[in-house]
């Protein structure tokens, strides 16, 4: 079984992975991960502080995040600051700790080593619905096309994430 630091937050985690990953209810999420819905409830409210590796890689591949990542998240995170850190950053990119959960997931939604790419001052994940992406990947490049030109040193990139 893999301990849950923090159920509570780390449901809100979930919830907030499965809103960037398309799933718009529990149910949604439950097919995606092949899981039963009181399985996802239990996660989402934080009603359990522990779950079978198999369950939480179930639930990370119906999100479409690595599960190791998600199981370190899991196992290690709290949106809580230890003591004495006051408004200081949380620990390394890799920590979980101090992270509020809507961030957390939104690093899980980001793909391994792409928020640790030299130089790179942030990393956007934007969900679309309802519009064909290629049509919102294109606004993105001219618009910061158009940004580059006032800023000829800086530099961005578009790509789809799947």
């Amino acid at each position: 079984m893999a301990a849950v630091r923090d159920p509570e937050w780390f449901g809100q985690v979930v919830r907030h992975a499965g809103s960037l990953a398309g799933h718009s209810t529990q149910a949604g999420l439950a097919e995606a991960a092949g899981l039963s819905l009181n399985t996802v409830v239990n996660v989402v409210t934080g009603a359990r502080g522990s779950y079978r590796p198999a369950t939480l890689a179930s639930l990370a591949n119906g999100l479409g995040i690595d599960p190791g990542r998600l199981l370190a998240c899991a196992t290690t995170g709290t949106g809580n600051r230890p003591r004495g850190m006051g408004a200081a950053a949380p620990g390394g990119a890799g920590s979980w700790v101090g992270v509020a959960a809507v961030d957390a997931a939104a690093r899980l939604a980001t793909p391994a080593g792409l928020e640790d790419v030299p130089g790179s001052g942030a990393v956007f994940v934007v969900s679309v619905q309802g519009v064909d992406a290629s049509v919102v990947e294109q606004a993105l490049a001219a618009t910061l096309a158009r940004l580059g030109t006032r800023h000829p040193h800086a530099r961005s990139t578009v790509r789809p994430l799947a």
